[in-house]
C-alpha cells in the first residue's frame, strides 16, 4: 500500500488517556496520539530484521521500492502530557510474538 501511517502502541494510547484525564490543562484539548510515522516499506523492513525467517516482500505490489512519508507531529502530546512513545520496533516485536504464540502466524 503506498504512503505512510502513524503507529502507536496500544499501551501508549491507554497511558495517554490516563494522563489526559489527570492533567487539568488537557481539558478540551485534542492530541495526536501517534508514536512514529513510517512508510509500509519501512515497516516491512523492520519486520524482516526482527523476524528474518518470515516471508515478507521487498517491494510494493507495483514493484516500487520507495514511498512518500507524510510526517505526523506528536510534539504537543509529548510536551503537554509528558508521554514517551514505545519505539515501533518494540511494538512490532511484541505483536509478532503474540501472533506466533497464538498460532495465527508462524515465524
Amino acid at each position: 500500500m503506498p504512503g505512510s501511517v502513524g503507529f502507536v502502541d496500544v499501551a501508549d494510547v491507554a497511558t495517554a488517556h490516563v494522563l489526559a484525564a489527570q492533567t487539568p490543562s488537557a481539558g478540551g484539548e485534542r492530541y495526536m496520539c501517534s508514536g512514529e510515522t513510517r512508510t509500509w516499506l519501512h515497516v516491512v523492513s523492520l519486520l524482516r530484521s526482527i523476524f528474518p525467517s518470515a516471508p515478507l516482500p521487498t517491494a510494493c505490489a507495483d514493484g516500487s521500492t520507495t514511498q512518500p512519508c507524510l510526517m505526523l507531529r506528536n510534539d504537543k502530546i509529548r510536551r503537554d502530557l509528558g508521554i514517551e512513545f514505545t519505539p515501533l520496533e518494540r511494538t512490532l516485536r511484541k505483536q509478532g510474538d503474540a501472533l506466533a504464540r497464538s498460532g495465527l502466524i508462524s515465524l
